[in-house]
Order: C-alpha cells, then structure tokens, then sequence
C-alpha cells in the first residue's frame, strides 16, 4: 500500500508540475513514479502476481 501511496502522490507531482510548466521537475517526479512501478512489478513478480508473467 505504501508504494501505491508513492505513485499517486508522484502522480499527483507529475499533473501539478505540468500545470506549473516546471518540466525540471516533472522530469524528477517522472523518474521516481518509473522507479516505484518499477520495484511494484518486482515485488509482484517475486510474489507470483504480477502481469505478463508466463506461469
């Protein structure tokens, strides 16, 4: 739930930055949702739920 939590939030970063114009900043906000869907997928993979995954 924690990871979930951090990707709406650098969502969230991500739609705020982008109606600022500070694309510095989405481009961070954009980097860190990539690394958080990015450990998510891993963490459901080593569980055996994560999509795409042949059984």
């Amino acid at each position: 739930d924690g990871y979930r939590y951090l990707e709406d939030l650098y969502q969230y970063g991500i739609e705020v930055s982008d109606v600022e114009k500070d694309f510095s900043t989405q481009d961070i906000f954009i980097g860190l949702k990539t690394a958080i869907e990015k450990k998510i997928w891993m963490i459901q993979a080593e569980l055996g739920s994560a999509p795409e995954i042949d059984e």
